[in-house]
């Protein structure tokens, strides 16, 4: 890594592409794609993502924003202080926010005024950290790096920027009115003035991403003044919308401007504004108010009413020249330095001699004894050691990243009816296959619905998802295996005579049905609907064993797939009525986060799982069960 490098990853956090960040700071597209592209294999990382109207950061990209950025601060600062020869003692603003970190308009604000305040009274160093989101693998860095926590001196004074309480104190600053919009998958809903009406917000599921609970008493109360539906919360990484981005369905998420608008622009998501306004007043609590914290508050106003605002760092020392000086200026010698920094001492010299000329100034002054601090030395060491410091945590972070990420394994499952069913035997099969290529991997199996599966890939709790396929996307990769549905009865009490049975008749028989988080559910509802029909069904079970174990002892049938109870049903246990007018498909396919890449451990399982899944025939059986129908 290296100041450069790190400047131009930061830029690019705030453009639709590289190229724009290019342009702006008028070099080679090539030269940032590079830089980047270096990054990303050096830590291990996928930074950006291409959406459909340019890149976005990951939730990785926006752990590394906020650690590379106090780098290139100290970096900055210690510049500033030096070219202003400043010589009263340094005072610490420290900045700190629960609002999540986009690399949107308010944290590049703070950014901003941080650096304002520097230039303004070279004394005054602010730093800033804002909240991440949800993402297990984001919070294991965060973690790692709290270990190793910089030195420094203790703030002279801490800011907090919120959304405002209900009872919000005299400590706190109005900043600005975060207006509430409403997005939407496409550009379903936008009125020619960009404003959707209560109507249209009727018509489809409110959600709302994870915020503080009076943010969420605020969007609940103005839904029920307007007659709006109950809103939902959701696991959302708003920087990503990696779940909201594969909905199908018409759906509007409301959430305050700022928190959405970066990410909206390099979607194809559609924002629009609420048709009665909802705002929420962002403040900044000062825990005093001394002139610097107050001084910082009036920079942040005005950078926040400067529309269009980029934060570019242009850092001219390099993290080379910053370990050579620290070296240096611990053992006082060049030779002691080489020997430590194991390099040859002309190295050594040559950059001491381009960061002096950087400051315009003697860092040392050099004796036959070896070298002796000047009154610059201790106070650009105190400033920039925690940039060394700073890069050594995003490097031990991002190698326990990668590290956990080849030593565990955690995947997900639907449920599965029957232990001697054909894709419990693949797995099975797999599993084992796994654990003989990479014995030392922790593996972990978690079982769920389809929804349920969706929002732990989302949130990176499991690398990827064995699912029932409904849409095709470039995240999910299609296993070729088909499964077709029939009614489910005991044929001692049958509600159907044998044989095949119309989708439209069997909407009319009892039922009882797995709930809509499952993707069985949501196969049967989506092919009712294309046949304007509905499905009621006496009960919803979320349990596949507690629906067979009902319909095995009730006068009640079920829908399901052959293969799921095909050994029951050889047997005589069960009776299968294939569904017919339209021929209901499931199809299976591996779901994974749009967000990162494979594993090599979760490539070949899923190799290893596709070769199982062929060899037990699931794909033949296919062919088999389509014989079957069309004999009947």
């Amino acid at each position: 890594m290296e100041t450069a490098q790190l400047s131009y990853f930061l830029l690019a956090c705030q453009f639709k592409n590289q190229a724009e960040a290019a342009a702006y700071a008028n070099v080679a597209a090539a030269t940032v794609s590079e830089n980047i592209d270096a990054l990303e294999r050096e830590l291990g990382m996928t930074l950006f993502q291409r959406g459909p109207r340019g890149h976005y950061p990951t939730e990785a990209a926006r752990w590394l924003y906020q650690s590379v950025e106090p780098l290139l601060q100290a970096v900055e600062a210690a510049e500033t202080i030096l070219r202003a020869d400043q010589s009263a003692p340094i005072k610490r603003l420290e900045i700190i926010s629960p609002l999540q970190f986009m690399a949107g308009r308010l944290s590049r604000a703070a950014s901003m005024a941080a650096r304002t305040i520097r230039e303004l009274s070279p004394d005054i160093i602010a730093t800033t950290h804002f909240a991440l989101g949800r993402a297990p693998y984001v919070h294991v860095l965060e973690r790692s790096a709290a270990d190793h926590k910089p030195e420094g001196a203790s703030p002279s004074a801490r800011i907090v920027l919120d959304y405002a309480q209900e009872d919000e104190g005299d400590d706190s600053l109005p900043l600005l009115r975060d207006e509430w919009v409403a997005v939407s998958g496409g550009n379903r809903h936008r009125d020619g003035d960009g404003t959707v009406g209560f109507e249209l917000l009727r018509k489809a599921p409110l959600f709302l991403p994870p915020l503080g609970e009076a943010q969420l008493r605020q969007a609940r109360a103005y839904c029920d003044t307007h007659d709006l539906p109950e809103p939902v919360v959701i696991e959302e990484d708003v920087g990503t919308f990696a779940r909201l981005l594969r909905e199908p369905t018409p759906f509007n998420l409301l959430a305050p401007r700022s928190l959405v608008m970066a990410s909206v622009e390099r979607l194809n998501l559609s924002l629009a504004r609420l048709p009665v306004e909802l705002v929420s007043p962002v403040v900044a609590r000062l825990s005093s108010r001394e002139p610097a914290a107050l001084a910082y508050v009036e920079a942040l106003r005005n950078a926040l009413a400067a529309p269009g605002s980029v934060m570019r760092y242009e850092p001219r020392i390099t993290l080379k020249q910053i370990r050579y000086f620290l070296a240096m200026s611990d053992h006082l010698s060049i030779s002691g330095a080489a020997r430590h920094l194991r390099v040859a001492q002309p190295a050594l010299s040559n950059q001491l001699r381009k960061l002096e000329r950087t400051i315009k100034g003697d860092l040392f002054l050099r004796r036959r004894t070896g070298l002796e601090a000047n009154a610059s030395t201790a106070k650009l060491a105190a400033l920039l050691r925690p940039a060394t410091q700073a890069c050594d945590r995003i490097a031990e972070g991002a190698a326990h990243y990668a590290s956990a990420r080849r030593e565990r394994l955690a995947i997900g499952v639907l449920p599965m009816i029957h232990h001697e069913g054909p894709l419990a035997r693949a797995l099975a099969r797999a599993l084992d296959d796994l654990s003989n290529l990479h014995p030392t991997v922790r593996l972990k199996i978690l079982e769920g619905p389809t929804e349920t599966l969706r929002r732990w890939v989302d949130a990176g709790e499991i690398g990827f998802a064995l699912v029932e396929a409904q849409v095709s996307r470039s995240w999910q990769i299609d296993l070729a295996i088909e499964d077709l549905f029939g009614v489910v009865s005991n044929p001692a009490k049958a509600v159907l005579p044998p044989g095949q049975v119309s989708l439209r008749n069997a909407l009319n028989i009892p039922l009882a049905l797995p709930g809509s988080a499952y993707g069985l559910r949501q196969i049967l509802d989506k092919a009712a609907a294309e046949i304007d029909g509905h499905f009621a069904p006496q009960m919803e079970v979320n349990s596949l064993s507690t629906l067979l174990a009902l319909v095995r002892r009730m006068r009640l049938a079920t829908i399901l797939p052959l293969s799921s109870v095909q050994s029951l049903v050889e047997a005589g246990a069960l009776q299968f009525n294939p569904v017919v007018e339209p021929i209901v498909r499931r199809r299976l396919s591996i779901l994974f986060s749009p967000e990162r890449v494979l594993t090599d451990v979760e490539r070949s399982l899923i190799k290893a799982l596709k070769r199982e899944l062929s060899a037990t025939g699931m794909s033949k059986e296919a062919a088999a069960q389509r014989a079957i129908y069309s004999a009947e």
